[in-house]
């Protein structure tokens, strides 16, 4: 171990003056190796760590012994020695202990910490979902602490809540409820979708439906469907503007509002029809995004009408004559979908079940729709139930008791 060029310094040192604590001679320290741990396989561009149930998840790495170093004298120093890891399996993993594979036994999110892993069925998201977090996907219950904003997406295999609000973005549960503690504000894009029941402070300018019951505390110029009931009882309870759909039950304290755009209610919804107006909103809403875009595209530039020579067209202006084009084509494709829905909306008609309560006033203006029967309300109305007379065949009113 003897270091020849400092052992030749220190002599040279040595002529001119004492040498002391000069290092001549140098062993070589032991290298670390590594204890057994749990590797984590997953896709680098996934930051939540969900997995589906039966996905391999995990591996045991062995153990890496380190090397041997050696004294000044040349005789071997051990290197520390390294331990195989004894996992500790969570509830939502299953193990193979002979090949050292981990399984998510149900969907979630990969928790592991030193020697645990497990699968975890509920994420947090501690603040706002925002473009700093991104969109966010996952298979379980999920919790959102502040609010969903503008274009992101939320969607979530089982319950979703909401303690904030949501903007013009879409948050959809794909098995389970929604419940946003705050409200919607929609901004005309905003969609929420449920399979089971949605519940909101208040909803407005967005489209929701749930596959059971809708509860807000007021609803303005939105549209709501649900499979079972749409209720208004909390707080302010009023329903203004927009369409309101529903298999059985409509139950609000104020429908309608003096002055304001018209409020209908159409009874009588089933399961396919909420399926197929689902369906149907998410393509008009994806549509009408794309028309919106291009729209602002071709705005913000602008041709005059000598620029639309072919001579006198750059580059660009190619470009933009092409994105006029296909606002032509998403143009017709919008309106084709809109037919579409008012061919449903037409369908449902023919249904005669449902009642519609309201339990304070019903202002002039409100469009009431049951079994192809059509009732405009002309004249203020108070504490008064809507239902189908299959004698009559019309819709026919009776005090609320």
């Amino acid at each position: 171990g003897i270091d020849e060029d400092a052992l030749l310094r220190a002599v040279e040192s040595g002529k001119v003056e004492p040498v002391r604590g000069a290092v001549v001679a140098r062993g070589s320290p032991p290298s670390k190796g590594s204890n057994g741990r749990i590797r984590i396989i997953l896709p680098q561009d996934d930051d939540i760590g969900t997995v589906e149930a039966g996905q391999k998840i995990a591996v045991i790495d062995a153990p890496a012994p380190g090397q041997p170093g050696m004294t000044v004298f040349g005789r071997p120093i051990d290197p520390p020695a390294v331990k195989p890891i004894v996992p500790k399996v969570g509830d939502g993993v299953s193990f193979d202990a002979r090949l050292g594979v981990f399984h998510a036994k149900s969907a979630g999110r990969i928790v592991a910490r030193d020697d645990r892993i497990d699968v975890e069925t509920f994420l947090s998201i501690p603040g706002d979902v925002n473009l700093s977090v991104g969109s966010v996907r996952f298979p379980g219950e999920l919790m959102v602490k502040g609010w969903v904003r503008s274009r992101m997406a939320v969607e979530a295999g089982k319950d979703i809540l909401i303690r904030g609000g949501v903007e013009d973005a879409q948050v959809t549960s794909t098995g389970g409820s929604v419940t946003i503690q705050k409200g919607v504000q929609g901004r005309g894009v905003g969609m929420i979708q449920a399979a089971w029941d949605v519940r909101a402070g208040f909803i407005e300018h967005a489209t929701v439906s749930g596959g059971g019951n809708v509860c807000v505390s007021s609803a303005v110029s939105s549209e709501i469907v649900a499979g079972e009931s749409v209720e208004a009882l909390e707080g302010r309870g009023v329903v203004m503007g927009g369409r309101i759909f529903a298999g059985a039950r409509v139950d609000v304290r104020e429908l309608g509002s003096a002055g304001a755009e018209t409020t209908t209610v159409q009874l009588g919804v089933t399961p396919d029809d909420m399926a197929r107006m689902t369906n149907i909103k998410r393509r008009l809403q994806a549509t009408q995004k794309a028309v919106q875009d291009a729209e602002s595209t071709l705005n913000r530039y602008g041709l005059a009408a000598e620029d639309l020579s072919s001579a006198a067209l750059t580059e660009d202006g190619r470009n933009l004559m092409t994105l006029a084009k296909t606002v032509l084509v998403l143009t017709a494709r919008l309106e084709k979908i809109q037919t579409e829905e008012q061919l449903l909306l037409d369908s449902m008609k023919r249904r005669a079940d449902g009642v519609l309560t309201v339990r304070g006033q019903v202002h002039p203006g409100v469009r009431v729709l049951i079994g192809g029967a059509s009732l405009l309300v002309s004249k203020p109305l108070v504490r008064v139930q809507f239902k189908y007379d299959r004698e009559k065949r019309r819709i026919v009113t009776a005090p609320y008791i």
